[in-house]
């Protein structure tokens, strides 16, 4: 199993993540969560939470540390009509699943990578009135960090 740095690994997971998410057609792709987005349909890859492995626990591989790391990532789309923002969140759900899980984290650097949650709501209006369905999704990634 490849291993890669704790300096970079938060970055590459990251990374990867919205490598795998600009696959999706039409889809606006931020690496961070932006002050206002320009462009819908768009996601967001953003907060991070590490978990290691306790103590008393081993590690999956001699010589490394298990990092499962969980991305937040938020996908928005308009929201003119409830009804069509169920109907398109329902389309598009199951490809950013796709497109994510697709390499199973390679491209983050992971052994594996799927999304463990996901979550279907609304914002609240803004000032002009706009209201987004918003898509809130956790991916999950089990990295092999170098022991320091």
């Amino acid at each position: 199993m490849s291993t890669t740095t704790a300096a970079t690994a938060l970055t590459t997971v990251a990374a990867g993540i919205a490598s795998s998410l600009a696959r999706v057609s039409g889809l606006k792709v931020y690496g961070y969560e932006p002050r206002d987005l320009d462009e819908l349909p768009a996601a967001t890859v953003g907060a991070q939470t590490v978990e290691r492995t306790a103590p008393d626990e081993i590690e999956s591989e001699l010589g490394s540390l298990d990092w499962r790391v969980t991305t937040k990532v938020m996908v928005y789309l308009r929201c003119d009509d409830p009804e069509t923002a169920y109907t398109d969140v329902r389309s598009l759900l199951p490809v950013v699943i796709r497109e994510i899980e697709r390499d199973r984290g390679v491209a983050s650097g992971a052994v594996d990578q799927t999304v463990v949650r996901s979550d279907v709501g609304f914002t609240d209006p803004n000032e002009q009135g706009r209201q987004m369905a918003v898509m809130e999704l956790d991916v999950e990634a089990l990295l092999l960090v170098a022991d320091y």
